[in-house]
């Protein structure tokens, strides 16, 4: 028989091929290990302690956010680092999918049609297709769907749908719905949270109306976020 002890405390024992964990109400005390690595068939991550330090983007004017002191509890996949955990609680998970963006320049879409956005301002795991004017997520998962249809003046009853697994969703069908009836500019507002499988597609649908959008007045936001 083998013995794995910590603090003097027998800990782990193997017996003819047979692992145990002995501790029972044992207390082992503090201790201090280095990185640890945890392996599943194919891959390893390392859990280890980090220095972080916080910085503050705006020197000078309060509050103060710099902790020069400050680290993290780390997830890593090789040199990657997938999840972090400050000693104020702090959660940091830079591979998070999400999107964001605008219409892009000037432009008027009319319905029916699957609404095409040409700027973007983070883009990370949920890709788009200008083509089929399709987003798709790389992962199972709550998602946080939105999106401010702004209305053209002129054109009477509008409808912006989200559409999941589905390029022409209608009133029943859809997973969040915004509606207009004034004939005046209106922004509207999309709200859902979805609970999606890897593969999984979203589309904007312009049902009814018209979007207005200028170079130098835009409009047309959106966002898609994974939650948990």
């Amino acid at each position: 028989m083998s013995e794995i002890k910590i603090n003097n405390i027998p800990v782990i024992t193997e017996n003819n091929g047979s692992v145990e964990l002995t501790t029972g109400t044992a207390d082992i005390g503090n201790v201090n290990v280095g990185n640890i690595n945890v392996s599943s068939s194919n891959h390893t991550w390392t859990l280890k302690g980090i220095d972080t330090p916080i910085g503050d983007s705006q020197t000078g004017t309060a509050p103060d956010t710099t902790d020069n002191d400050s680290g993290q509890l780390a997830i890593y996949n090789g040199a990657t680092k997938l999840w972090g955990i400050t000693e104020h609680g702090y959660q940091t998970n830079p591979n998070m999918p999400c999107i964001s963006g605008r219409l892009g320049g000037a432009s008027s879409f009319v319905s029916p049609a699957k609404i095409l956005f040409e700027q973007f301002w983070i883009g990370q795991g949920i890709t788009y297709d200008s083509n089929t004017r399709r987003f798709t997520v790389p992962i199972e998962g709550f998602y946080r769907i939105t999106m401010n249809p702004f209305f053209k003046n002129g054109v009477s009853n509008g409808r912006v749908l989200i559409g999941v697994n589905n390029d022409a969703p209608n009133q029943t069908t859809c997973f969040g719905h915004c509606y207009r009836e004034s004939a005046t500019y209106d922004t509207a507002c999309l709200n859902s949270v979805v609970n999606l499988s890897a593969g999984d597609y979203i589309v904007y649908y312009l049902y009814q109306g018209e979007l207005y959008n200028a170079n130098n007045d835009r409009f047309n936001d959106f966002s898609i976020q994974f939650l948990a």
